[in-house]
């Protein structure tokens, strides 16, 4: 008897110990040099980054497309959203050019150019939605 109490002991201090799999489990970790943001809703396990990925350089209102100066990854597809002082312009990457050539993807570095619905101010924060 006193041997199953042992083991019971001995099984409970590991648990306490132990960090919780479940909770890492497909999560992805960020470096410690980008800005991240984890929305979430009550209820859900869906959870979604936010990575910062640059700042607004300039906006072509004749053209409706965004300039931006990237410091992180972004390609066609991807949800991105720009916010200014009191407004955040969600949108779906349809298009993407490099130098007047469309690109797929690109990264850190690019300068690309993205069209958008919206006008957009100069150093407005530009987030890819993950």
């Amino acid at each position: 008897m006193d041997n199953i109490d042992d083991m019971m002991g001995d099984l409970e201090e590991r648990e306490k110990s132990s960090i919780p799999r479940e909770e890492h489990r497909g999560e992805e970790i960020a470096s410690f040099d980008e800005e991240v943001h984890e929305e979430s809703t009550v209820g859900s396990r869906m959870v979604q980054r936010k990575v910062f990925i640059g700042n607004v350089e300039h906006f072509y209102d004749k053209l409706n497309v965004v300039a931006i100066k990237l410091k992180g990854d972004v390609k066609v597809g991807d949800m991105i959203e720009i916010e200014e002082d009191n407004e955040i312009v969600k949108l779906k990457v349809s298009s993407m050019q490099i130098d007047r050539v469309n690109v797929e993807a690109a990264s850190e570095g690019d300068d690309v150019g993205i069209e958008t619905d919206m006008k957009v101010s100069r150093g407005s924060k530009v987030y890819v939605i993950k």
